[in-house]
């Protein structure tokens, strides 16, 4: 008689995932597991849908989406769960020249003006043109614009002698006639002699 002949254990199937609410988890009535996510006619799916059937399916796995490649779902699955698609932004009309959809251009900034403008080396002309301190007319030195020679104040542009194309108007708020006063010529102090020196004996 045979001896010790018995019959293997039965192998236990794979459990499924508990939580079905997730779609990654989702069957097919075959017991297939469906394949997420999958994109039909431009949507993107995280489940199954009944786009074009009377039942719910999935895809089985990735590639093209046809017949041999769907299953119906269990009818525990969520259906039609999809991700939004990403809004494109919105283009600009072409014709600009309608105020509703008017545009604003970049501006450079312009540089800024010194706020001092009691000081004369920030004077500017009525033109934007800046004052060149000092100067030298007629013999005076000038740090501010001056009256002198015009009716209006003005001052020098640049270095170098006040000429038809060398000066400019100056603003209103520049100050006038500020001269520097002369430099003081060296005071000689008198020959003092000294006492205690003799004077020089001449020959008889």
């Amino acid at each position: 008689c045979p001896v010790d002949v018995t019959i293997p254990p039965t192998p236990s199937p794979t459990p499924r995932p508990s939580d079905k609410s997730n779609a990654t988890h989702c069957y097919t009535t075959k017991g297939e597991l469906c394949y997420f996510p999958f994109t039909y006619k431009g949507l993107t799916y995280t489940s199954c849908t009944d786009e074009d059937a009377a039942w719910p399916w999935c895809a089985l796995g990735p590639g093209e989406i046809n017949q041999t490649t769907i299953g119906q779902c269990e009818s525990s699955c969520p259906v039609d769960v999809t991700i939004p698609p990403t809004p494109s932004p919105t283009p600009r009309p072409s014709d600009k020249s309608n105020a509703t959809h008017c545009y604003t251009t970049p501006t450079r900034n312009p540089t800024p003006r010194p706020t001092d403008i009691s000081n004369a080396t920030h004077c500017y002309t009525k033109e934007g043109d800046l004052c060149h301190f000092p100067f030298t007319w007629r013999g005076e030195t000038y740090i501010s614009c001056a009256s002198d020679g015009r009716i209006r104040p003005w001052c020098t542009l640049r270095p170098g002698e006040p000429n038809g194309t060398n000066f400019g108007e100056c603003e209103d708020s520049c100050p006038i006639d500020v001269i520097l006063p002369p430099s003081p010529s060296p005071t000689l102090s008198p020959t003092i002699p000294d006492p205690t020196s003799q004077p020089s004996s001449s020959p008889s």
